[in-house]
C-alpha cells in the first residue's frame, strides 16, 4: 500500500470518516476490509458476488450508512448462521459486551468481537431520509429496530460484498447485499415506553431519548440510538432518518447533557479522586476535581498504532476538547464521537453521586488497539472506571505526581495541551487558603 501524502495527525483528526485527505476509501481502513481471521459460510466463499437466501432472527440491529446523504442505505442486520458462541441478543448490545465492574476476564477480545459482529449480514436498501414512512422494506426495519429482543426474519439478499465494514464510531459490520426481499416471521416485542415515544408525535426527540427511554424506561443506549436511527422519534414533521454513526453520537450527547443540567444543581464534589480502566490497548485515567462542572477530554495515540501508521514524525500527538460550565456551542472535532461517549459515561457516576465536579479524562492508545471498534470500547471502559472504587487525593499536584510516573507519555505533554489542568491548578476557592498541606507541583 502507498502512503498517502497527509499532513501530521491529520488520520488522528479524521478517524477514516471525514475524508480529509481527499482518499476515498481511507487508506487505513481499507488495510483492514478483509480480515485473515473472519470466517465466511461457504456459499458467500464460492463466488464474488451471489444471493443469498436467509431464515434467522435479528438481534436486533438496523443500520443506516451515512454515505449519499440525504440518500442512504438501510436494513436490517442478521445473523447468517447461528453457530456462533454469543447469544443472537447480544451481538449488537455493546453493553453485554463489556459489563461495568465485571472480571476482566468476561470482556470480549478484540477478535472475539471481530468474529461474531462479521457474522451479521448487513443488507442495505437505497432511501431518502424523508420517506421514513412511505417504504414497505423500511417499515419492517423499523419493526425490528424498536423490538426488545431478537425478531424472527426471513430475506433475500443480492450482489453480496464479501468484506467486514470497519467504522470508529459504530461497531464493525460483516458482508452486505442488496435487500430483495424481507418479512417477519413473528410479531415484535416492544417496550411499553418505546411504543409510547413512538406513538407520540408531539414529543421531541431530545425528550424522549433522555427522559422516557433512559431515565424513565432504563433503556441501555444502543437500543436508544437504534430507535432513533430508524427515525422513529420527534415531532412528526421532523421526523426523518438518520445515520447510525450520527446518531450514535447524539444519543450520548443528549443523554449526557440532560445528566449535565442536573448535575449543576448538586453541590460540589469534597475530594479529590482518580479512576482507571484498561481495556483493548485503550488505558483511561479519568480525574475528578472539587469545582463546578467543566469537562476535558484529552487522547495520544502511540507511533505505529492504527491513526498512527502513516505519520513520519513518532513524537507524541495529543488531541484535547473541552467545555466550561456554558457547555459546548461547537462539534468536538478533535476527539469527535469519543468524546461525548466518555463524558456519558463519568455524568452517569456524578448524577449517582449526586455532586458535581471538573472532570478530566485522559485516554492512552497503543499498538494493542488493531482497528476501530467503535466508541462503545470508550463508553464501556471509562463506565468500568466508575463502577471501581476510585483512589482519594488531598489534592490535584498528589494525582498528577502519580500520573507522572503512570503515563506513557510523560506528564509534561498532557499539561502543555490541557486547558483545564492550569485552570484548575491556577484558580483560587476558598479551600485553599484553608489547607496547610503541600501544594508544590510535582517534579517534572
Amino acid at each position: 500500500m502507498v502512503r498517502p501524502n497527509t499532513p501530521e495527525g491529520l488520520c488522528l483528526r479524521c478517524k477514516g470518516s471525514r475524508n480529509l485527505c481527499g482518499k476515498n476509501p481511507c487508506p487505513i481502513l481499507a488495510k483492514h476490509a478483509v480480515l485473515k481471521s473472519v470466517k465466511f459460510p461457504a456459499e458467500l466463499l464460492r463466488g464474488g458476488t451471489t444471493s443469498l437466501d436467509i431464515a434467522s432472527a435479528s438481534p436486533p440491529s438496523f443500520f443506516v450508512g451515512h454515505n449519499g446523504y440525504p440518500r442512504v442505505s438501510i436494513g436490517p442486520m442478521l445473523p447468517h448462521s447461528l453457530d456462533t458462541p454469543l447469544e443472537v441478543s447480544s451481538m449488537d448490545s455493546p453493553e453485554q459486551w463489556l459489563v461495568p465492574g465485571s472480571p476482566a476476564t468476561t470482556w470480549k477480545s478484540l477478535m472475539e468481537v471481530v468474529e461474531f459482529r462479521s457474522s451479521l449480514i448487513r443488507t442495505t436498501h437505497p432511501l431518502h431520509v424523508k420517506e421514513w414512512n412511505s417504504d414497505k422494506i423500511l417499515d419492517l426495519s423499523q419493526q425490528i429496530a424498536m423490538a426488545e429482543k431478537p425478531v424472527g426474519t426471513e430475506i433475500e439478499v443480492e450482489k453480496v460484498h464479501l468484506h467486514v465494514q470497519i467504522d470508529d464510531h459504530a461497531a464493525p459490520n460483516g458482508p452486505s447485499g442488496s435487500i430483495q426481499r424481507l418479512s417477519l416471521t413473528e410479531n415484535p416485542k416492544v417496550h411499553k415506553k418505546v411504543d409510547y415515544v413512538i406513538s407520540d408525535t408531539d414529543l421531541k426527540a431530545s425528550e424522549a431519548m433522555s427522559k422516557y427511554l433512559y431515565t424513565d424506561g432504563h433503556i441501555p443506549v444502543s437500543d436508544i440510538y437504534r430507535i432513533l436511527s430508524a427515525g422513529l422519534l420527534g415531532l412528526e414533521d421532523n421526523r426523518k432518518l438518520v445515520p447510525t454513526r450520527w446518531a450514535i453520537t447524539a444519543t450520548d450527547d443528549t443523554v449526557s447533557k440532560s445528566l449535565i443540567t442536573r448535575i449543576k444543581g448538586f453541590p460540589e464534589l469534597g475530594e479529590y479522586l482518580l479512576f482507571e480502566s484498561s481495556y483493548l490497548g485503550n488505558s483511561f485515567h479519568v480525574i475528578f476535581v472539587p469545582r463546578p462542572w467543566c469537562y476535558e477530554m484529552m487522547e495520544c495515540w502511540a507511533p505505529h498504532s492504527i491513526w498512527r501508521l502513516f505519520d513520519r514524525d513518532k513524537s507524541y500527538v495529543i488531541m484535547q476538547d473541552n467545555e466550561m460550565n456554558d457547555g459546548r456551542t461547537t462539534y468536538a472535532s478533535n476527539i469527535t464521537g469519543a468524546y461525548y461517549s466518555a463524558r456519558l459515561g463519568v455524568c452517569e457516576r456524578l448524577a449517582e453521586m449526586k455532586r458535581q465536579a471538573a472532570v478530566i479524562v485522559i485516554r492512552e492508545v497503543n499498538e494493542q488497539y488493531l482497528m476501530p471498534l467503535g466508541v462503545w470500547v470508550i463508553r464501556q471502559a471509562v463506565r468500568d472506571a466508575m463502577a471501581r472504587n476510585p483512589v482519594k487525593y488531598n489534592s490535584l499536584n498528589e494525582i498528577l505526581a502519580y500520573l507522572n510516573k503512570k503515563l506513557q507519555v510523560p506528564l509534561k505533554y498532557w499539561l502543555h495541551k490541557s486547558q483545564l489542568l492550569p485552570y484548575i491548578r491556577s484558580q483560587t476557592t476558598l479551600e485553599s487558603f484553608l489547607r496547610r498541606t503541600d501544594e508544590s507541583p510535582p517534579h517534572l
